[in-house]
C-alpha cells in the first residue's frame, strides 16, 4: 500500500500546469461603435463611450484618436514525459477622426482572434 501512495504522490508532483495572461492597451467596449455617427458624434461623446484614447495625433485640420487592446493567453502543461503548449490572442482597435469642430469625420474598427478569451483571466 505504501508503494502505491508514493507512486501516486510522485505522479502528482510530476504534472505541472501554467497559464499566463498578458494584456496591452486599455480595454474598451467595442459594442458601442454602433452608436458613433459620422457628422454628429462629438469628441466628448466618444470620450464618454470609450474613455481616454491611448493615442491622439493631428493631421492637417483633423484630430485622430486611437484605441487599442490586445489580450494573449498562453497555457503550458507538462506531464512526466510529454509537454504541450497553446496560445490564444484577441485584439480590438478603434480609430476615430474628428474635424476642426470636434465632430466625428470618420471611424474604423477591427476585432480579431478568439473572442471567447475575453473572459479569461481578467487582470
Amino acid at each position: 500500500m505504501r508503494q502505491y501512495t508514493l507512486s501516486f504522490a510522485f505522479a502528482l508532483v510530476s504534472i505541472a500546469c501554467a497559464t499566463s495572461v498578458m494584456t496591452v492597451g486599455r480595454d474598451f467596449d467595442i459594442t458601442k461603435v454602433d452608436q458613433i455617427q459620422k457628422g454628429k458624434t462629438t469628441q466628448q461623446e466618444i470620450l464618454n463611450m470609450f474613455g481616454v484614447p491611448w493615442s491622439k495625433t493631428t493631421q492637417e485640420d483633423s484630430e485622430i484618436w486611437s484605441y487599442g487592446y490586445t489580450k494573449s493567453v498562453g497555457r503550458a502543461t507538462s506531464f512526466i514525459v510529454t509537454t504541450s503548449a497553446t496560445a490564444q490572442a484577441y485584439s480590438k482597435n478603434l480609430i476615430v477622426t474628428f474635424d476642426s469642430l470636434g465632430i466625428t469625420k470618420s471611424f474604423s474598427h477591427t476585432v480579431s482572434g478568439d473572442t471567447t478569451m475575453m473572459k479569461i483571466g481578467n487582470p
